[in-house]
């Protein structure tokens, strides 16, 4: 069975969000629970490239152990992971599309935006007036991939003008973080 990866570029923002995204203190010891060769391969990933999604999970798992394992902040973190990717994609090579899409166009476009990236899952987006539901099914493999996509697209539809007011998180926890099948939900005020 093939196993589950993701473009390189995803792995050096994960990287880069350790070092500059987290507190001083989270950062630290993230990075030091993250495994010496995670680390060498990531300094030398190409962004086009593909790699095993061992290598990000790993640095999912450190953000997650720096959080003291904390559920609430553990998630909110690894939303932040997803954030911070989706503001370095939108501010370089995705840029151009964030000036026209709409959520209703987001949706759209999400699943190719996916399949760019990641080498598993089929994504699936509805979206009403005030809500964007999001299906990743088939994503066995990418352990918290529930909470990082969350923060990925949370941080598109806010570019959009859009500002939340509720997330939730479905077929994802610490006890459970590779289900192969999630859901999630982001509101918005209207």
């Amino acid at each position: 069975m093939e196993p589950f990866k993701s473009r390189g570029y995803m792995l050096t923002t994960t990287l880069k969000y350790l070092r500059e995204g987290l507190p001083a203190d989270r950062s630290a010891a993230a990075l030091a629970l993250v495994k010496p060769e995670t680390l060498r391969l990531v300094e030398t990933a190409k962004a086009a490239e593909w790699y095993p999604a061992e290598y990000q999970v790993d640095m999912y798992n450190a953000v997650i152990e720096a959080a003291k394992r904390d559920p609430v902040l553990a998630e909110e973190d690894l939303v932040n992971v997803g954030r911070f990717g989706a503001n370095e994609a939108i501010n370089s090579f995705l840029k151009l599309l964030m000036k026209v899409l709409t959520p209703t166009l987001f949706a759209k476009k999400l699943p190719s935006l996916y399949e760019r990236d990641n080498s598993k899952g089929k994504v699936t987006v509805e979206v009403e007036d005030d809500r964007f539901v999001c299906h990743i099914d088939d994503c066995k493999g990418c352990a918290h991939l529930a909470p990082v996509s969350v923060g990925w697209s949370s941080f598109a539809l806010g570019a959009m003008g859009k500002k939340l007011s509720r997330r939730t998180i479905h077929g994802w926890s610490l006890d459970d973080p590779d289900s192969g099948k999630i859901r999630f939900e982001l509101h918005w005020e209207v």
